[in-house]
């Protein structure tokens, strides 16, 4: 690994992105589950699935 300062911090910035937006996955995964059938639940797990790309992206950059 590099020792610059700067590119450290990035990836590490990028490493707590990814976390961040797979716990902001989870939840919008288990607030969908609570749900009776409709078009929220729907829409909530739309939106976890479209987190996932972003996650991988930002994961990935983390480990290069």
């Amino acid at each position: 690994m590099i020792c610059d300062g700067g590119l450290v911090m990035t990836s590490m910035f990028f490493a707590l992105l990814s976390i961040a937006l797979m716990f902001v996955a989870n939840y919008l995964i288990l607030t969908a589950r609570r749900r009776e059938k409709g078009w929220v639940r729907t829409l909530l797990s739309i939106c976890a699935f479209l987190l996932l790309p972003p996650i991988f992206f930002f994961a990935l950059i983390a480990l290069l």
